[in-house]
């Protein structure tokens, strides 16, 4: 009978520690979601189109959860003013307002999202104004720069190359300038004619 009890407790004593380690990464799983905001944005979307009720199935692509029921959404250009009433039918929507909101594509936003403003103070300067379906877009003045798929506040100086160096790669709004060894100048000394009187 003890030969069999041994196992048993370590079995148990398995199970225990177990139950005791999943909720503890499932906690440190949602831990780190909470700083990955673009992360929490898509959950949040995915969850509204996703999320059964106790009447519905999961909503469609083209639509978004209002309540306990499922609403098509709004266009780009536009934002939710009222949920439908009705499931599976079409909300009242409002227009976003040019140059200072906007919407890229279908949603169930209860706001258009504010347009971004190309801030002087920051080193950036408006390359195309904001619309109802496409925010501003900015870039950065002469001279400045912001790496390539890094989103910035604030543009930098562009780098400028130190004595015995020269510009290899000039800065471009998205590149900081490329800096490089001036090569060796071999200096030829003209050979004279010289006659002999």
């Amino acid at each position: 009978m003890r030969k069999l009890a041994l196992p048993v407790v370590l079995l148990l004593a398995a199970l225990v520690a177990l139950s005791h380690a999943f909720p503890q990464q499932e906690h440190n799983t949602q831990i780190g979601k909470t700083f990955n905001q673009d992360a929490l944005k898509e959950e949040d979307r995915g969850l509204k189109r996703s999320k059964q009720s106790k009447k519905e199935s999961v909503c469609g692509e083209d639509e978004y959860l209002h309540g306990e029921h499922c609403c098509k959404m709004c266009p780009a250009g536009t934002s939710v003013k009222e949920g439908c009433v009705t499931p599976h039918k079409d909300s009242i929507c409002k227009s976003c307002i040019q140059g200072q909101d906007y919407t890229t594509g279908p949603n169930g936003l209860p706001n258009c999202v504010s347009c971004q403003k190309c801030k002087a103070a920051a080193g950036k300067r408006m390359v195309s104004e904001c619309t109802i379906t496409k925010d501003t877009v900015c870039k950065c003045q002469a001279e400045k720069f912001c790496p390539r798929n890094h989103p910035c506040e604030v543009c930098k100086w562009c780098k400028k190359c130190p004595e015995g160096q020269e510009v290899k790669r000039p800065c471009t709004a998205t590149t900081d300038t490329g800096c490089g060894s001036i090569p060796a100048i071999d200096h030829v000394v003209p050979l004279t004619n010289s006659t002999s009187e």
